[in-house]
């Protein structure tokens, strides 16, 4: 495989000023890039960032090996059935090899897949703050769980848990409209947002049409079972 000339946080540098409103031909001149190999990257990597570009390439190199590896194989089985011979166990490792390559484009096709969820943690953040977050969990509330551990107060509540084949890219339309009111304007990377939960579930649902499940209110249950225990100043009404 090639090696591209650019790294890749180069590359994601050049999504994300065209995202920002740079023109393709003028990111070309000034890097030195073509039109083709701009839209080829951001068809492959558009949305992405560096961990996920990372894993893309990693299951790349992966399926080069395989595939290597299963050539000589090939070529190897061939040349002893030739001269009429025959061997099971490296018949046996072709299976073994035939199946890794399968898994590993599978995991390929779906990397972009996932579950975008919406949670809200009204004890610690307040109303109207929400996280718009990605997880490729196949229990997505594992991550929610994960979430609300020992660096919150209180567990999140959720109000959405949406599957899409381009989980990637719906993540971050919804991340750019609620830009200019992220909490940390500092750090694109967290994914707070002041925002109500039905905000976000008409952003959502003016993507991907109707929703089978969404929350709009928010139980916030530990947090008001804990809240009337706290000193009168602290208690929030």
């Amino acid at each position: 495989m090639r090696k591209s000339r650019f790294t890749d946080s180069q590359i994601l540098a050049f999504l994300k000023q065209n995202e920002e409103g740079a023109k393709v031909p003028d990111l070309c001149r000034e890097h030195g890039f073509s039109n083709a190999q701009f839209y080829k990257w951001r068809s492959k990597f558009g949305g992405m960032d560096a961990s996920m570009m990372k894993r893309m390439k990693e299951l790349e190199e992966e399926k080069a090996r395989l595939d290597k590896e299963r050539q000589h194989l090939l070529n190897t089985l061939e040349a002893l059935r030739e001269q009429g011979e025959d061997d099971e166990e490296l018949a046996k490792t072709l299976e073994q090899l035939d199946e890794a390559i399968k898994q590993n484009d599978y995991r390929t096709a779906n990397i972009r897949a996932g579950y975008v969820y919406v949670i809200s943690n009204r004890g610690a953040f307040g109303d109207g703050v929400v996280k718009i977050g990605l997880t490729r969990r196949l229990e997505p509330l594992d991550r929610v769980n994960e979430l609300g551990g020992a660096s919150v107060p209180f567990r999140f509540d959720v109000h959405a848990l949406y599957f899409s084949e381009d989980a990637v890219t719906l993540e971050n339309e919804l991340h750019k409209q609620f830009a200019d009111r992220a909490v940390n304007q500092a750090n694109s990377r967290k994914e707070f947002f002041f925002a109500t939960p039905v905000e976000v579930k008409e952003a959502l649902m003016s993507r991907v049409g109707a929703l089978l499940e969404f929350t709009e209110g928010a139980e916030a249950t530990e947090y008001l079972q804990s809240v009337k225990y706290w000193p009168a100043h602290r208690q929030m009404n």
